[in-house]
């Protein structure tokens, strides 16, 4: 009898451990989709309100249990105040995860960045890619007047003025490979030719002015705003 009771006993836990084994391996996996998802909901949504300290606070908070997820990624871009920081987060989303729902929504960051630094070249090139890559994404739909379309340039920042026509052309070959707009014009002052670098096309001097600072923080380049003709 007492076998029979010990035997019973035995069975029943055997059945609770198979019932909690096959709990955890149906709804811990829902669990953990489930906190990843509402944790990048509350990411996106510190971001769209522009509330930069919570976004970050909140990707702190989210800690490694993120570290995989382009989500993730995507968001520190959005919480970095300085351009060139956010582009590393976006270009990392592309690298690592292009096959990702974010992948689209980084590759049309950098496109509006190219746009806001001048390089509109590369911003062609992440505009071409989009529509190659990602055809089905919406920010295809978004009108490209907010960026370059019906933009009239008026201005540029000329970075340099040389007397060798060698000399202009290997800064302006160093500033095309970053992916920014280039000319060398030919300028005369009094009687000498001088062959000036110019960076960039901006609808409004204060674009251009903006783009400068940028210039000298990251190349050491002082430039001035000076009107195309």
């Amino acid at each position: 009898m007492n076998g029979h009771r010990q035997g019973m006993k035995t069975f029943f836990f055997r059945v609770v451990r198979h019932v909690a084994e096959l709990f955890l391996v149906m709804c811990v996996p829902s669990f953990m989709h489930y906190a990843q998802t509402t944790g990048i909901q509350e990411l996106r949504d510190a971001a769209d309100a522009g509330d930069v300290v919570r976004l970050k606070r909140k990707l702190a908070e989210a800690g490694d249990r993120m570290r995989n997820d382009p989500g993730y990624f995507y968001m520190k871009g959005r919480s970095e105040e300085d351009g060139d920081s956010a582009v590393q987060y976006y270009r990392l989303v592309l690298d690592r995860f292009p096959a990702s729902e974010w992948a689209d929504d980084a590759l049309y960051r950098l496109y509006q960045y190219s746009c806001a630094v001048g390089a509109y070249r590369t911003a062609d090139a992440y505009m071409a890619r989009l529509k190659t890559d990602y055809p089905s994404s919406p920010y295809l739909a978004v009108p490209r007047s907010t960026a370059l379309a019906e933009r009239v340039p008026s201005f540029s920042v000329q970075v340099g003025a040389f007397k060798e026509a060698e000399e202009a052309q290997i800064l302006a070959e160093r500033l095309r490979k970053d992916g920014y707009t280039v000319e060398v014009r030919e300028k005369k002052v009094g009687d000498r030719l001088f062959q000036a670098v110019w960076v960039g096309r901006f609808a409004t001097r204060q674009e251009a002015r903006n783009f400068a600072a940028r210039l000298a923080a990251r190349h050491r380049l002082e430039g001035i705003v000076v009107r195309l003709e």
